[in-house]
């Protein structure tokens, strides 16, 4: 019975950690209200955005015995790991004279470009005073 309580322990703390990492990953498009009101929204549309997208690859461990790996390694040296492709994604425009680029962005290019199909214009918050401050309202990121 106590083998079931422990199973089901941890499948509670695995879903409280899927959720915070969620909030986290959400918080990340959000753009406060503090910045909304004090800084001038300028709206680019779609298609003056440009999507830049770099992949590469990152080298994963497969689990197993640590003398068992030792052993592999010397017949095969990729045969403990395995590949994982990643994307690191940001969107760059120019309006008014500026050039703008976002934060870089965890998603492939394909993801993006299909969030953006959802929307028309994407709003940037600039900074009136200081033009190096800006930041891209990617809301329409947490959508998919």
């Amino acid at each position: 019975m106590i083998f079931v309580y422990f199973i089901l322990l941890y499948i509670a703390i695995f879903f409280i950690y899927k959720i915070i990492a969620f909030q986290k990953e959400k918080a990340k498009y959000i753009i406060s209200p503090q910045i909304k009101n004090d800084f001038k929204k300028i709206l680019v549309p779609v298609n003056e955005i440009n999507v830049l997208t770099n992949n590469y690859y990152e080298q994963k461990e497969i689990g197993g015995l640590v003398g068992v790996k030792a052993f592999d390694s010397l017949m095969d040296n990729n045969r403990n790991f395995t590949k994982e492709q990643k994307s690191i994604t940001v969107l760059v425009c120019k309006s008014e004279g500026i050039y703008f680029k976002s934060k870089p962005i965890n998603r492939s290019s394909f993801d993006i470009k299909n969030s953006l199909k959802t929307i028309s214009d994407v709003a940037i918050y600039l900074d009136e005073k200081d033009w190096s401050k800006y930041y891209f309202d990617l809301s329409f990121l947490m959508k998919q």
